[in-house]
């Protein structure tokens, strides 16, 4: 028992010690070299046939930093969507034999990027302007296409605040909204990987 205490005593000292908390421990963000976000994204978009549906992506973009401020990258996101078709659920008004209003598809984007950020110890926070491609395809429960979705231009703002981890990882949080169409709105975490050229 006396020895179990010991051993206690010293596994806690050594974990006290490690903690990067320690005041003599500091994580300084990665000023100048490349970094990969890998992460998930939450949608809610307008795949251009006038209605919202929920997606949810994957989400891979590489970064480089122009100099202490300022980054240029791209975004690709791969994924599904998902919703009720509202014309389906008009038709299905006061019918004895309702159909599904269910649908489902893919979803995807490809946007260049460019951001500025700030450091405040061991948090950065930036803003982005990403623009480019969404591609989105629909099909009802029948698994029949529908008409009206198409591909899309499209301008998104950023913000994003991220958590330094070690001077190579990084955990952060990215909220977005379409600059011309306010009803496609974005959320989404990502982990970092930074590293010198």
């Amino acid at each position: 028992m006396k020895h179990a205490l010991v051993l206690a005593v010293i596994l806690a000292s050594g974990v006290a010690a490690a903690d990067p908390i320690d005041a003599g421990y500091v994580v300084r963000p990665r000023e100048t070299g490349m970094w990969l976000d890998l992460g998930a994204i939450w949608e809610r978009v307008d795949p251009g046939n006038g209605q919202g549906y929920a997606g949810k992506l994957v989400h891979f973009a590489p970064h480089v930093m122009l100099n202490q401020t300022f980054y240029l990258g791209g975004e690709v996101e791969i994924g599904t969507i998902t919703g009720t078709s509202q014309s389906v659920l008009a038709r299905n008004q006061g019918t004895m034999q309702p159909i599904d209003p269910s649908v489902h598809g893919s979803l995807a984007a490809i946007k260049a990027v460019v951001g500025m950020r700030a450091r405040a110890g061991i948090i950065t926070g930036g803003a982005e302007l990403a623009a480019g491609m969404r591609h989105a395809s629909l099909e009802d429960a029948m698994n029949v296409e529908l008409t009206g979705v198409a591909d899309k231009g499209i301008v998104e703002a950023h913000g994003r605040l991220d958590v330094w981890i070690s001077r190579s990882l990084s955990i952060g949080a990215l909220a977005g909204v379409d600059v011309f169409d306010a009803t496609n709105v974005m959320v989404g975490l990502d982990l970092g990987f930074h590293y010198e050229p």
